[in-house]
Protein backbone atom coordinates (compact mmCIF):
# COMPACT_ATOMS: atom_id res chain seq x y z
CA UNK A 1 0.00 0.00 0.00
CA UNK A 2 1.35 3.37 -0.88
CA UNK A 3 1.97 6.21 1.80
CA UNK A 4 1.02 9.44 1.04
CA UNK A 5 1.39 13.13 2.78
CA UNK A 6 -1.05 15.74 2.63
CA UNK A 7 -0.38 18.78 4.06
CA UNK A 8 -2.32 22.09 3.82
CA UNK A 9 -3.70 24.21 6.53
CA UNK A 10 -7.36 23.93 5.32
CA UNK A 11 -8.58 21.06 7.37
CA UNK A 12 -11.56 20.91 4.28
CA UNK A 13 -8.93 20.48 1.67
CA UNK A 14 -6.93 17.99 3.62
CA UNK A 15 -10.02 15.89 4.83
CA UNK A 16 -11.12 15.88 0.61
CA UNK A 17 -8.27 15.00 -0.44
CA UNK A 18 -7.60 12.15 2.46
CA UNK A 19 -10.90 10.65 1.32
CA UNK A 20 -9.65 10.37 -2.28
CA UNK A 21 -6.75 9.13 -1.83
CA UNK A 22 -7.76 6.32 0.85
CA UNK A 23 -10.78 5.43 -2.13
CA UNK A 24 -7.77 4.41 -4.22
CA UNK A 25 -6.36 1.90 -1.19
CA UNK A 26 -3.57 4.71 -0.57
CA UNK A 27 -2.43 5.00 3.34
CA UNK A 28 -2.26 8.64 4.23
CA UNK A 29 -0.54 11.28 6.69
CA UNK A 30 -1.85 14.46 7.20
CA UNK A 31 -0.53 17.67 9.05
CA UNK A 32 -1.74 21.05 8.93
CA UNK A 33 1.59 22.86 8.50
CA UNK A 34 5.21 21.97 7.32
CA UNK A 35 6.50 21.52 11.03
CA UNK A 36 4.36 18.63 12.01
CA UNK A 37 4.28 16.84 8.16
CA UNK A 38 8.17 16.76 9.35
CA UNK A 39 7.45 14.97 12.67
CA UNK A 40 4.91 12.78 11.61
CA UNK A 41 7.17 11.17 8.83
CA UNK A 42 10.29 10.97 10.63
CA UNK A 43 10.34 7.35 11.47
CA UNK A 44 7.60 6.66 8.60
CA UNK A 45 8.15 7.58 5.10
CA UNK A 46 5.96 8.33 2.54
CA UNK A 47 6.34 7.57 -0.92
CA UNK A 48 4.43 10.96 -2.19
CA UNK A 49 3.95 14.51 -1.32
CA UNK A 50 0.50 16.68 -1.89
CA UNK A 51 1.26 20.23 -0.04
CA UNK A 52 -0.55 23.27 -0.46
CA UNK A 53 2.07 25.87 -1.22
CA UNK A 54 1.17 28.88 0.94
CA UNK A 55 1.21 27.79 4.98
CA UNK A 56 2.23 29.96 7.78
CA UNK A 57 5.70 28.54 9.03
CA UNK A 58 7.46 26.86 5.86
CA UNK A 59 5.51 26.53 2.76
CA UNK A 60 5.27 23.76 0.39
CA UNK A 61 8.54 24.33 -1.66
CA UNK A 62 10.47 24.14 1.43
CA UNK A 63 8.60 21.21 2.89
CA UNK A 64 9.55 18.96 -0.47
CA UNK A 65 13.18 20.38 -0.17
CA UNK A 66 13.28 18.95 3.14
CA UNK A 67 11.59 15.70 2.11
CA UNK A 68 13.76 15.66 -0.35
CA UNK A 69 17.41 15.40 1.71
CA UNK A 70 16.47 12.24 2.83
CA UNK A 71 13.96 10.82 -0.37
CA UNK A 72 16.03 12.50 -3.39
CA UNK A 73 13.46 11.67 -6.16
CA UNK A 74 10.03 11.74 -3.64
CA UNK A 75 6.83 12.76 -6.19
CA UNK A 76 5.49 16.11 -5.21
CA UNK A 77 2.39 17.50 -6.24
CA UNK A 78 1.82 21.68 -4.79
CA UNK A 79 -1.24 22.76 -4.82
CA UNK A 80 -2.13 26.51 -4.63
CA UNK A 81 -4.46 29.25 -5.17
CA UNK A 82 -1.38 31.33 -5.99
CA UNK A 83 0.14 28.51 -8.41
CA UNK A 84 2.20 31.48 -10.27
CA UNK A 85 3.79 32.16 -7.16
CA UNK A 86 5.02 28.81 -6.85
CA UNK A 87 8.91 28.62 -8.21
CA UNK A 88 9.99 26.58 -11.08
CA UNK A 89 9.72 23.04 -9.82
CA UNK A 90 12.05 19.77 -11.32
CA UNK A 91 10.03 17.24 -13.19
CA UNK A 92 9.33 15.14 -9.93
CA UNK A 93 7.59 18.45 -9.19
CA UNK A 94 3.59 18.89 -10.10
CA UNK A 95 1.86 22.04 -9.27
CA UNK A 96 -1.71 22.26 -9.79
CA UNK A 97 -3.95 25.29 -9.68
CA UNK A 98 -7.33 25.47 -6.38
CA UNK A 99 -9.05 24.24 -6.74
CA UNK A 100 -8.84 21.00 -8.35
CA UNK A 101 -10.73 17.95 -8.38
CA UNK A 102 -9.20 15.43 -5.43
CA UNK A 103 -9.28 12.64 -8.19
CA UNK A 104 -7.06 14.41 -10.31
CA UNK A 105 -4.37 14.44 -7.62
CA UNK A 106 -4.98 11.07 -7.07
CA UNK A 107 -4.51 9.87 -11.01
CA UNK A 108 -1.81 12.21 -11.04
CA UNK A 109 0.17 10.72 -8.50
CA UNK A 110 -0.63 6.87 -9.23
CA UNK A 111 1.35 7.97 -12.76
CA UNK A 112 4.25 9.55 -10.73
CA UNK A 113 4.81 6.82 -8.65
CA UNK A 114 5.08 4.64 -11.57
CA UNK A 115 7.14 7.01 -13.35
CA UNK A 116 9.40 7.12 -10.21
CA UNK A 117 9.16 3.02 -9.91
CA UNK A 118 10.73 2.89 -13.69
CA UNK A 119 13.34 5.72 -12.97
CA UNK A 120 14.65 3.07 -10.34
CA UNK A 121 14.02 -0.14 -11.75
CA UNK A 122 13.71 0.30 -15.70
CA UNK A 123 14.19 -3.11 -16.52
CA UNK A 124 11.24 -4.31 -14.21
CA UNK A 125 12.96 -6.39 -11.90
CA UNK A 126 12.18 -6.88 -8.40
Amino acid sequence: MRHILIVDDAEEIVYLFRRSFEAQRFRVTAAYDGKTALKLIENDPVDGIVSDFRMPGMDGDELITRIRKHQANIPAIIVSAYASDVPDQDANTKVFSKPVSPIQLVYRMIDMLIDAEHARDPKGNE
